[in-house]
């Protein structure tokens, strides 16, 4: 199968030439077309690049959701390096160990995290920290993000093919300590490829990101499918208030609706404002990362009956989607069929 990108950097390269002047992401009140990503992008991959980050090396990415985790994917991308997402709800110690596992040397982490970082051994590990946040930044190897967005700098693109590693996400796998999986740029951009197939994303949706973005479902499916297909997202930094999802869902007009069973389990017995079902514009709600109970997909089809609730199945090691309903058949309990692409196989263990 061809696609039309090799690697993630020409695929934002591709969008911004295409739609620069096309909202990409909106943030709060804040409105980011594509032209201004990867400005953003190159700014920051050119500030890495002056601080010795090359092809192959390992960043780690502490980061709440933001338009700043978007900026890193590509920028490290640019560079050839590898995406390393790590997971802000764990403790130092385990922090300490996907820094060292993975090998990466760098990492950019958000200020809200600082006291996990500073508890940890991500200094003495990495070679620098860029601080995402308006705290101020100290430390010789500390620094801020902002000041890289000032980049005046350029760094050539390190060409890179579709089977070269882009990011590693680290999964409990089976037993033990995590897995750090390895994906190349093919694994992710396939996934989106096929995952648009399948969900029938189109540039004039826009999807609604809450789910964190270190997660292998929301980074591939949530994220970078919108991206391939030159859509738009909002991005929610915090799930809290649970109330300001719905807000945005309604006033940015979400078309496209990211979620696992426990939102839908809530949203089937909320009694949501009339006006929120009346103007709301979802014609799609996604599932992923557990079981979807039958019951919750009949309340929610019942509830929602300008929309599709479509349930599918994935692992971190797939990029993560694997197989999903579709618009033309759901059901109740099942993921569905394997994606446009994608072949399966049941054995006997």
């Amino acid at each position: 199968m061809a696609y039309k990108f090799n690697n993630f950097y020409e695929l934002i390269t591709f969008q911004a030439k295409k739609r620069k002047n096309k909202v990409a992401l909106l943030v709060d009140d804040t409105k980011i077309t594509y032209k201004e990503v990867l400005e953003a992008a190159d700014k920051l991959a050119a500030f890495l690049a002056s601080k010795g980050v090359q092809e192959g090396d390992k960043v780690a990415l502490f980061l709440r959701n933001s338009p700043e985790f978007i900026y890193s994917i590509f920028a490290i991308a640019k560079l050839g390096a590898i995406v390393v997402p790590v997971n802000t709800f764990l403790k130092e110690e385990e922090l300490n160990y996907i820094l060292q596992d993975s090998g990466s040397s760098v990492l950019i982490a958000s200020s809200i995290h600082n006291k996990v970082i500073n508890l940890s051994q991500a200094s003495s590990l990495c070679r620098f920290i860029v601080w995402e946040g308006d705290e101020k930044v100290e430390g010789e190897n500390h620094l801020a993000f902002k000041d890289a967005l000032s980049s005046t700098s350029q760094v050539e693109q390190t060409p890179r093919t579709l089977d070269d590693t882009a990011v590693i996400i680290y999964t409990s796998g089976t037993t033990g300590k995590p897995k750090g999986a390895m994906l190349s740029n093919k694994n992710v951009i396939s996934n989106a490829h096929s995952g648009q197939k399948t969900i029938n994303v189109k540039a004039k949706d826009r999807a609604i990101i809450f789910l964190p973005m270190f997660h292998t479902f929301t980074f591939s499916i949530g994220v970078m499918l919108p991206l391939y297909v030159g859509a738009s997202m909002v991005i929610i930094k915090s799930i809290q208030p649970f109330s300001n999802i719905f807000k945005q869902t309604l006033t940015k007009k979400v078309t496209i609706f990211f979620g696992i069973p426990d939102v839908y389990n809530a949203l089937a017995k909320a009694k949501l404002p009339w006006y929120f079902m009346w103007f709301n514009r979802i014609r799609a709600f996604i599932s992923g990362a557990a079981a979807l109970q039958p019951k919750t997909l009949d309340a929610m089809s019942k509830k929602f009956k300008r929309a599709t609730l479509l349930e599918g199945y994935g692992l971190s090691e797939a990029s993560p989607a694997v197989c999903m309903n579709t618009f033309k058949k759901q059901k109740a309990g099942s993921v569905g069929t394997a994606l446009d692409g994608y072949e399966m196989k049941i054995v006997d263990a």
